[in-house]
């Protein structure tokens, strides 16, 4: 799934200036600004090179988790490991969060998607793997599908399968201008999870959705 880039909702729009709302978020990509406006579920973006911004800390869809730091462009390389090992079981949640998150994927905005993310029911699991294993096995799984779903659809996927294991991450999205496009990743603390550095070193966050503390 990695390296995939989600289409914008609606064509970016340009104009000279733009109004953040409530539930809007912006970022300065080279003399641009993006902004993804959750409520109207788009992209815009202006070509604004004197404009500035602050410099970017994290931004979470709850208060409790606004303050968090976020690695940014440390990311951790995933490191060499095993090829991972998948049973049985890790196929029947591979199938279960696949059919899951489908269902719910189904004609809802990012931030309907991020709620649902947000709550999913994590399951105990005191001696299981750890998320780095859990990560991997889902990897190994989703080579196996007939089609390659976007990164929306492959992140929203990914947290289903995590949260079988008793595991939940950050949902984070970024962009880039000239020209326009839009991704997003799943990552714990600074490692990623289901993309690679190089592949998301031209992104710029602009939001970050984490989950509910439980």
């Amino acid at each position: 799934m990695r390296g995939f880039v989600r289409e914008a909702h609606a064509k970016p729009r340009t104009s000279r200036s733009a109004t953040l709302a409530p539930m809007a978020f912006e970022v300065r990509s080279g003399e641009g600004l993006v902004v993804l406006d959750l409520e109207a579920d788009e992209y815009s973006c202006a070509y604004e090179p004197e404009r500035l911004i602050p410099a970017y800390r994290a931004i979470a869809s709850i208060d409790d988790a606004s303050d968090r730091p976020l690695a940014g462009n440390e990311w951790i390389q995933p490191c060499s490991r095993p090829e991972a090992q998948v049973s049985l079981r890790d196929i029947k949640r591979f199938a279960q969060a696949l059919i899951q998150s489908s269902l719910r994927f189904r004609r809802r905005s990012v931030q309907e998607l991020a709620d649902i993310a947000q709550r999913l029911r994590v399951e105990p699991c005191a001696h299981g793997p750890d998320i780095r294993d859990v990560a991997d096995r889902f990897q190994a799984l989703w080579l196996w599908l007939p089609w390659r779903p976007k990164c929306l659809l492959g992140s929203f996927f990914l947290l289903h399968f995590m949260a079988r294991y008793g595991f939940r991450a950050d949902w984070i999205f970024g962009v880039q201008l000239f020209p326009f496009r839009a991704h997003c990743w799943i990552a714990t603390e600074n490692e990623l999870l289901n993309e690679v550095p190089h592949a998301i070193e031209d992104y710029h966050i602009i939001w970050v959705s984490a989950p509910a503390p439980q």
